[in-house]
């Protein structure tokens, strides 16, 4: 422990953070991959899926913990903890309404070009909140996606708005800067190379494993079971995500966020490869893929 985590942060709190980058799903990554292999109906996407939802939210609320405990004593700690809740309530029982009631009114009378703005102002204000709260302005902005109902013509318009910028501009961009904090120089000797590996194999297992074991423990065969942990392993975006966030709260040092990083690279591109080898002879696999739908999607 005193060899990889920066001196001021307690064993308690940097085996936490560990924990959380570790237990990451990336979700949109992992939508994404699923519909690429052409089968977001089978029974195995949907619970893929569902648990990778509920893994998400379950970091982020720790990733929220976190935040509000890395670098303050105790008792401001307590103080932000406090009044993240009480953001948390607001949110639920004041704005989600609003935003339903919102919603309804795009069913009714169109997205219009105001409507686009409001909802920029509504993110910067949530944003904003919860930076002034003491933890990160993405937690405000996460919060107020999630409120949206995500089937609604004015999540679909948002999205459509969103993505082209998001894709063409911010992400990309957003990469170039995780890359430019990740010097891979630190990881060439024996001790980097070794805790690289560690790191990964260590992910690999904690994530595939503990997966792959619930789910067969539940009365799914191996090979589903195994096939479920390997879609499960998939981090991309969103640890890249924590791992940024970390590293700007002092929580880890260079070393470990470029070990980190090659992780997320190393898990997230196994992911298609071994799925595909692990289930290409499984029924359910099969029609998936031999669907007249599933085929026209991979053309």
């Amino acid at each position: 422990f005193p060899r990889f985590a920066p001196e001021s942060v307690p064993f308690t709190l940097f085996a936490l953070f560990i924990g959380v980058s570790i237990s990451v799903t990336a979700f949109p990554v992992l939508a994404r991959i699923i519909k690429d292999l052409g089968i977001q109906n089978s029974p195995m996407a949907v619970v893929t899926m569902g648990c990778a939802a509920l893994d998400d939210v379950t970091a982020w609320c720790l990733l929220a913990l976190i935040t509000c405990v890395a670098g303050k004593d105790l008792s401001l700690a307590w103080q932000m903890l406090a009044l993240t809740l009480v953001f948390a309530a607001v949110m639920y029982f004041v704005v989600r309404p609003s935003v339903t009631r919102f919603a309804q009114r795009v069913e009714d009378k169109g997205f219009k070009g105001e409507t686009f703005t409001i909802m920029i102002g509504g993110l910067l204000l949530s944003a904003l909140a919860t930076e002034a709260i003491g933890i990160h302005a993405l937690f405000g902005a996460f919060f107020l996606g999630v409120l949206i109902p995500t089937e609604s013509t004015l999540a679909k318009k948002l999205h459509l708005r969103l993505e082209t910028l998001t894709t063409t501009l911010f992400l990309p961009l957003f990469f170039v800067y995780s890359g430019l904090k990740t010097d891979l120089t630190l990881l060439t000797d024996q001790s980097g190379l070794l805790l690289t590996a560690t790191v990964t194999v260590v992910a690999i297992i904690g994530k595939v494993g503990a997966s792959g074991l619930s789910a067969y423990f539940t009365g799914v065969n191996k090979r589903d079971s195994l096939a479920l942990g390997l879609l499960m392993n998939t981090r991309g975006l969103v640890e890249l995500v924590v791992l940024n966030l970390g590293l700007e709260l002092g929580l880890l040092t260079p070393l470990i966020f470029s070990a980190f990083v090659v992780m997320t690279l190393i898990t997230t591109l196994m992911t298609t490869p071994l799925f595909i080898l692990v289930t290409k002879h499984s029924p359910w696999f099969e029609r998936a893929n031999s669907s007249p739908s599933s085929n026209q999607m991979r053309a």
